[in-house]
């Protein structure tokens, strides 16, 4: 069963942790670094072993070069940055709870949630039988075979074509990692799944660690949510680079945080810490370009006013550099500068006044429960149901809290402020949102808000800082995520859910889905994953119902 080999591939991810945790005391953060290095190193490893496979051509021969020279320019940078590193655990809050006692329950409490948020990511990828989840077609099948081109390395599948995507289509981390495990584990569909449920998750560590940094105590309940969140949890699941992605572009602001309040000695490791992870960001998937790119400008800001040194800021720009030189290198030797560096397909359009309206309304339709045309409500409900809470933020904690977020905004006392903490983060969702609207090609889609799913996440969490959710809130957001979930296992599982547009792709090229075999483990994970978030969340709700009652006893005496 395929489904084993999930504890190796998170080991190897995981590997790191044991020289990071040498470093850094604090757990969440230590699993974070951890899972950044793992995934980089891992990538290295499949870039390295595909230009090793290749024929040999010119192409190879650059791809090699570069690689070999780019690693050797990264160990001194490393050299540079480890002798001045110090303990970087730097995870300050001026919200309440700085008791010792109150601090470890925040820290047991918060890896509960990062467990649960695990287990049911890998639960629904072991439930689900297909991916036919309001429209989502065939990328999940490009990226699949794009990890078998990698895997095989042969000058044929250089050629391959998925419509109008080529293999430069996609920048190459996630299919790089994902054809290590086709390697090593067998060339099927299901390793691929179990892959992908290995990393999906990984977002939640640097989520854990801004919530922390922004809610305060707060934190574990506010991660315990997010690990619900049907827009989150359907964008990792379905077999894509959105999960890392998110992972990457969150660790990248995580890192760009602690870097403003670092004391001296670490500043250098954090800066090559931030270039690291905000070059993973974008080769891990370009469309989430500005979400590193508004940190970058940020980090320049801070520089150009005195607050950081230039050769911070140059550490970071050269180990960004390095990360994505040996795949341009070797992209733009074998298919030219134009389709080496500007893969992506472009849709047609009539006019610039065409485009520029198309990407307006791409903005409204991927925030709010609202599709396009809007006789789909009636012509296919469920399947606009899914498509609105899986593709816009009305998935994020449900339809309740995002109205209740919008109204908050409204009102002076709870709308999301713009302090010195705030500033960097409403920067990275705006620049991140706004870069990926104007790279998103198509027709207008609510699908476009998983491209904006780091900002998306952020936002949440300054929203909920300005306006902490109340005991109501916290039960219905909780019992609405839950809800969702079962009737999305419910739809896959009924006969509605069959004979599908992805279904039918697995049937021509003879794959089988990992949830066609593992629906009752799928469903145990499922359910174990959602215990721990109510347990997670459980200490608020109970909180916030006795405080009233402490409120009034005065009185009554």
């Amino acid at each position: 069963m395929d489904l084993l080999f999930y504890p190796l591939v998170l080991a190897a991810v995981l590997l790191p942790v044991i020289w990071v945790g040498r470093r850094h005391t604090d757990h969440v953060e230590t699993l974070a670094l951890a899972a950044g290095y793992g995934v980089l190193g891992a990538a290295a490893i499949g870039l390295a072993r595909f230009f090793v496979a290749l024929p040999a051509s010119t192409p190879r021969l650059a791809g090699l070069l570069a690689f070999g020279l780019c690693v050797v320019a990264a160990v001194i940078l490393w050299k540079v940055a480890a002798s001045s590193h110090g303990d970087v655990a730097i995870q300050r809050s001026d919200t309440p709870a700085r008791r010792s006692g109150a601090l470890q329950r925040i820290r047991v409490s918060l890896l509960l949630a990062v467990v649960s948020a695990a287990l049911i990511s890998v639960g629904i990828e072991a439930s689900l039988p297909h991916y036919d989840l309001a429209e989502r077609y065939y990328d999940w099948f490009v990226h699949f075979d794009l990890a078998r081109v990698f895997h095989a390395a042969t000058a044929a599948d250089l050629g391959r074509h998925w419509g109008e995507a080529t293999v430069t289509t996609r920048t190459p981390l996630y299919n790089l990692v994902g054809s290590l495990a086709l390697t090593y584990l067998g060339d099927r569909l299901a390793v691929f799944q179990v892959f992908t449920a290995a990393v999906a998750w990984l977002w939640i560590l640097p989520f854990a660690l801004l919530a922390r940094r922004l809610v305060g105590g707060w934190a574990p309940a506010v991660t315990a949510l997010a690990g619900l969140s049907p827009l989150v949890l359907h964008t990792t699941t379905y077999a894509s680079s959105k999960g890392l992605v998110t992972f990457f572009a969150l660790l990248a602001l995580e890192r760009y945080l602690a870097l403003r309040e670092a004391p001296a000695k670490s500043v250098t490791s954090l800066s090559w810490q931030f270039g690291l992870f905000s070059a993973a960001t974008v080769m891990t998937h370009s469309g989430f370009l500005g979400f590193p790119l508004a940190l970058f400008a940020l980090f320049a800001w801070d520089t150009l006013r005195r607050r950081r040194r230039w050769r911070d800021l140059l550490l970071s720009t050269s180990i960004a550099a390095l990360v994505a030189i040996p795949w341009y290198v070797w992209a733009i030797a074998q298919y030219g500068l134009r389709a080496g560096v500007f893969g992506y397909p472009h849709a047609p359009y009539d006019s610039v006044l065409r485009w520029a309206f198309d990407r307006f309304l791409i903005l409204p339709t991927s925030l709010l429960p609202l599709t396009l045309p809007l006789d789909r409500y009636v012509a296919h409900p469920i399947e606009t149901y899914f498509l609105v809470f899986i593709g816009t933020a009305t998935g994020l904690l449900g339809v309740a809290y995002l109205l209740r977020a919008l109204a908050q905004n409204l009102n002076r006392r709870t709308r999301i402020r713009a302090g010195s903490l705030e500033a960097p983060v409403l920067w990275f969702a705006a620049g991140g949102i706004l870069v990926a609207d104007l790279l998103h090609e198509g027709v207008v889609s609510n699908n476009a808000g998983t491209f904006c799913v780091p900002g998306l996440l952020v936002l949440m969490l300054l929203a909920l800082r300005a306006n902490p959710l109340t005991r109501a809130f916290l039960i219905v957001s909780l019992v609405e995520t839950i809800a969702f979930e079962l009737a999305v296992l419910w739809w896959a599982w009924s006969p509605a859910g069959g004979g599908r547009p992805n279904a039918l792709v697995a049937q021509a090229n003879h794959l089988r889905f990992l949830g066609q075999d593992t629906l009752p483990i799928g469903i145990i994970l499922v359910i174990a994953g959602i215990v721990l978030a109510v347990v997670c969340v459980w200490p608020h709700i109970r909180a916030q119902a006795e405080a009233p009652s402490r409120a009034s006893s005065p009185a009554a005496a």
